[in-house]
């Protein structure tokens, strides 16, 4: 019997130590996790920065921060904002190097968006069926443009192409059928130099390429 009562006096004792312990840990509100969502854009920690996973908002426009939960927003992943049919025009901040595959696939009514200067890679398909879309800058840190990077954009009419650019991909400009020019910032030797594939401009109207010491046609 005594053995019994000191094992109820040793778990009552135990108790009590554990709601006094959790009692000092808390001060009685709900500790919040940090949410991973901003104005509908979805983003995924990786490392010490973000990176934009996806969009589940409903805005026509949508501007990507430079900064999300004090971390530099560097990446946009693979097929983010892929076949978001209502989206019009997209701002992406200079702090991002780099864009996935397939990341604006589809969005057949985006027709603005202006790529940082920064950036360092586009995937292959990013601006795949961007119905919309009728001119693009390419930055000067982008030294290839992928297979498919701009296939099936039926009114794109210029693209501005940096000597940073040492190869073309199949397809990168396939059926772009209201292509007018292309603006070359280097020489024409230059512009012969970069490695074409067969079918980089497949099915594309008859344009110029503007180089800084003469005019090339297709």
């Amino acid at each position: 019997m005594k053995n019994k009562i000191i094992g109820f006096a040793v778990s009552f004792l135990l108790i009590i130590s554990c709601a006094v312990f959790l009692c000092a840990c808390s001060d009685g509100s709900e500790v919040e996790e940090p949410s991973d969502t901003q104005d509908g854009i979805v983003f995924k920690q990786i490392g010490e920065e973000y990176a934009v996973k996806a969009y589940e908002g409903k805005s026509t426009t949508v501007v990507i921060p430079a900064e999300f939960n004090g971390k530099s927003v560097t990446s946009i992943m693979d097929g983010a904002f892929k076949d978001k049919n209502e989206l019009t025009s997209v701002t992406i901040p200079e702090t991002v190097v780099s864009i996935g595959a397939h990341a604006f696939s589809g969005c057949v009514r985006l027709s603005s968006v202006k790529l940082p200067g920064g950036l360092k890679s586009i995937g292959q398909s990013a601006f795949y069926k961007c119905s919309a879309l009728t001119s693009v800058t390419l930055p000067s840190g982008i030294t290839k443009i992928e297979r498919s990077t701009f296939e099936n954009c039926p009114i794109l009419k210029t693209v501005t192409i940096p000597t940073s650019v040492t190869s073309i991909e199949n397809y990168a400009f396939y059926k772009c059928s209201a292509l007018e020019s292309i603006n070359y910032e280097g020489s024409t030797e230059e512009w012969q130099a970069i490695v074409k594939s067969t079918a980089w401009n497949y099915s594309t109207s008859k344009y110029t390429i503007n180089c800084s010491d003469g005019v090339l046609k297709k």
